[in-house]
């Protein structure tokens, strides 16, 4: 029987691949509904940012990863913490990196069905 009980946090396990190198990724994630997010980016991102911002979409997504982030299970904040400057600095680093953990993140909390 499907319930509104949840786990407080889903695991996310995934890989990155950029400029010839390969990492694992394995993050926590908070269990955010798809309302909490809508709510979020609603009330927090629509018109908060700030004015000259060189990366609209590295910001955004920033701001999203650490409203869905709950920690780094491999290690990665030691290089890029969990704030707005080390989202972006890992950006930088590896290009789209920010919208993989978003989609990682979906794909973690995704509903599978299988025939019994």
């Amino acid at each position: 029987m499907l319930t509104k009980k949840t786990p407080e946090t889903v695991k996310g396990i995934g890989t990155v691949k950029c400029a010839g190198d390969v990492s694992p990724l394995n993050l926590t994630f908070y269990n955010r509904t798809t309302d909490d997010l809508s709510s979020f980016m609603d009330t927090n991102i629509t018109n908060a940012m700030p004015e000259g911002t060189k990366n609209p979409v590295a910001w955004v997504n920033a701001q999203v990863c650490l409203y869905i982030i709950k920690s780094f299970d491999d290690g990665t904040d030691t290089d890029f913490p969990l704030t707005l400057d080390g989202m972006l600095s890992m950006e930088a680093y590896y290009p789209n990196v920010l919208m993989g953990i978003i989609q990682l993140f979906h794909t973690a909390r995704m509903a599978a069905v299988e025939k019994n």
